[in-house]
């Protein structure tokens, strides 16, 4: 495939590289106990759940996990333009690489006020994700909110455009992100639009 070719290939072959480079270390001989950077294959083992995992590691094994973290947790992948990542507005996502996956970021959830990462709320379920960041949302600015609202709940809105049962497709998941005080802010200000349900 085309598509695999430009935008996967080169991300598989970096894993693949990684784990060959990883699983010679564990497959190495432990160091001589003489140097402060040793550790053995069974404290490793030991350890490899615990978060002191990162005071025992040896310098090989650290430094294999600080050039690769971001490639193992799949946050490093960056897919270059292409008909789906459209580059053309980055500057009005300063903060995130269009092309790039959502790093990892903890929000309070306002309708329970439970803290959520933002990787649980974008599962790979082949829906696209469409988050919609208000910002501080104040009397001021309902009004627009509102509007936005109207236009993307518009017949002639992409959101619509595969309609079933009039409904908005499984194909898209919306979720609304304001920046407030949990203990102020009213979640019921947010158009029904964004938030179909408690947990959006």
């Amino acid at each position: 495939m085309i598509q695999y070719e430009s935008e996967r290939r080169k991300y598989a072959q970096d894993l693949i590289d990684f784990d060959k480079q990883f699983a010679a270390l564990f497959s190495s001989e432990p160091k001589t106990s003489e140097k402060l950077d040793d550790v053995s294959r069974q404290q490793i083992i030991k350890y490899a759940m615990s978060p002191l995992l990162m005071l025992i590691l040896s310098a090989p094994f650290y430094r294999a996990f600080k050039t690769s973290g971001n490639l193992i947790s799949g946050v490093g992948v960056h897919y270059e333009p292409s008909e789906i990542v459209n580059i053309k507005h980055q500057q009005c996502a300063r903060n995130l690489v269009i092309g790039q996956r959502m790093p990892p970021q903890i929000f309070v959830r306002a309708a329970d006020a439970r803290p959520v990462d933002i990787q649980d709320l974008l599962p790979a379920d082949i829906r696209w994700k469409i988050l919609v960041f208000f910002g501080i949302l104040d009397e001021s600015r309902l009004p627009g909110v509102q509007l936005l609202a109207e236009n993307l709940n518009e017949p002639t809105s992409f959101l619509r455009k595969y309609p079933v049962d009039g409904q908005i497709p499984q194909i898209f998941d919306i979720i609304a992100i304001i920046a407030g005080n949990k203990s102020t802010f009213n979640y019921l200000n947010v158009p029904d639009f964004f938030r179909s349900h408690w947990s959006k």
